[in-house]
């Protein structure tokens, strides 16, 4: 895991083209996207325990929301999917729910 100095920022993200990990307490789903690929109106100064203010699941339409930023080089779903681990294999993206 890297070593982080500062608390990271959406901008940080946007500007390394890192993968944001969102996961729904509500229906507990998660899913990985490109910082590039967020919805617009999140100002790149913002913590990412504040990201959360502007983000609502669109399955369930919950708030509770987590987000960190990628810490594992490739994601999450990849690091998993590494390790054999069964719960890569149930990740949905948003371009699924699109088909």
């Amino acid at each position: 895991m890297p070593y982080i100095t500062k608390n990271p920022t959406f901008g940080d993200s946007v500007s390394s083209g890192d993968l944001i990990w969102i996961y729904c307490r509500g229906c507990l789903r998660e899913f990985e996207i490109c910082a590039t690929a967020m919805p617009p109106g999140i100002p790149h100064a913002t913590l990412f325990p504040d990201i959360v203010k502007y983000l609502r699941c669109g399955t369930c339409g919950s708030k509770r929301i987590w987000v960190m930023p990628e810490v594992h080089r490739g994601g999450f779903i990849l690091a998993r999917a590494r390790q054999g681990s069964p719960r890569a294999l149930v990740v949905r993206t948003p371009a699924d729910d699109r088909n």
